[in-house]
Order: C-alpha cells, then structure tokens, then sequence
C-alpha cells in the first residue's frame, strides 16, 4: 500500500509543480502555436532531462554544495538569464517573418527545440532549489524513509508527471497551428518573447536581491 502511495505521491508532484507557467512552458506554447506538436515536446523534453539531472544531484546531497558557492549560484544563474532574454529578443524579432508559407524556413533557423529546453533549464539555479526542496522534504517523510528504493521511486514517477503535463501542454499549443492564422501567431510569439525578457530580468532580481532559502 505505502507503494501505491509513493507512486501517486510522486507523480501528482511532479505533474502539479509543471503547472506554473514559466519560461520553458512559454517556450513549449509558442514552439507548439507556430510549428506542432513535436517541436514544443522537445523543449518539454529538455526541460525534463534538466530537471532529472538536477533531482538526481538533490537526491545525492551535491545540491548544496553548489547552492552555498555564490560563485556557481551567480554565474550560472547570469547564463540562464543572458540566454532567455536572447531567446525573447529573437523571438521578437523574428516574430515579423511568420507567414503560412515561410513556418518551416524558421523552423530551421531556430535552436533545436530539445537543446532550447536543456538551456533554458540546466543554469537556473532556482530549479536546482526546487529540488533540493523536494528532496529534502520527501526524505523527512516516513513515506519514503520506511520503503527500500522509495527515493527512486518518487522521482521516477514525479518525472513521469512531469512529462504527462508536457504532452499535454504541447498538444494543446499544437492545436494553435491549426487553428490560428499567422496574425494570431505572430502576436503570441511577440507575447512570448516580452515575457522571457521579463523572465530574465526576474532571474537577474532574485540572484541580486532575493535571498534563497537553502534546504
């Protein structure tokens, strides 16, 4: 029974943390609004290999040696900001060129969507937090203390949510493509781009400012 637990645990987790709309989720709804499914589910799923890697550090302990270096915290969260407000700045750019006929020669000129999510996530040092939140809480739990291999569990099943919510996401941004013009289109992607620079300047706020809860 403490099975079952864990695995609805850890999946509901990980679908109802994706939920927020943040960068990368921006960057799957315009992907998926202008080019389909495909391309917006491979930013969800570079997103998710950045989120496994960063749990997995959690999970080991090695997050807070990262998160108490200043050093690392600043520059990769610097990195992550710098490439978001590239992102937003091309994509506003950018957005102009989208006509019906010219969708796939942009395609082509964009980063390739599963190395976009990759980026977007792996320098945030704010996702990196996140799971070292998890991974302390759901340690402390005697839900997961009292089962061997529950730790691998929980974090199988939370990715699992994870993912569940991607293909979700995508498909409805996909559904934008065929049922929006290249007007409606273009303004999305504007939409989009503004409100990654905005991201990036956040990120910027909360590495000046904020101060970080370390778990």
């Amino acid at each position: 029974m403490d099975i079952v637990k864990i695995i609805v645990a850890g999946f509901l987790m990980g679908f109802i943390s994706a939920l927020p709309v943040g960068s990368s989720a921006l960057e799957i709804v315009r992907r998926g609004v202008c080019y389909g499914f495909w391309a917006a589910f491979l930013v969800g799923l570079g997103t998710l290999t950045s989120d496994i890697i960063y749990a997995t550090l959690a999970y080991l302990g090695v997050s807070n040696i990262i998160l108490s270096n200043p050093i690392i915290k600043n520059v990769s969260g610097g990195v992550a900001a710098v490439f978001i407000a590239g992102i937003g700045v091309y994509i506003l750019i950018e957005a102009k060129r989208i006509h019906n006929q010219d969708i796939q020669k942009l395609e082509k000129d964009e980063i390739h969507p599963y190395l976009t999510g990759i980026l977007m996530t792996i320098f945030n040092p704010f996702v990196l937090v996140f799971w070292a939140g998890v991974a302390s809480l759901s340690l402390r739990s005697n839900l997961i203390s009292d089962v061997n291999g529950a730790e691998i569990m929980f974090l199988s099943f939370a990715m699992i949510g994870i993912l569940s919510w991607t293909v979700v996401l995508s498909n409805l941004a996909a559904l934008g493509k065929v049922n929006f013009n290249s007007r409606i289109r273009k303004i999305a992607s504007a939409v989009v781009g503004i409100i990654l620079i905005l991201s990036a300047l956040i990120i910027i706020y909360k590495l000046i400012f904020a101060q970080t809860k370390i778990f």
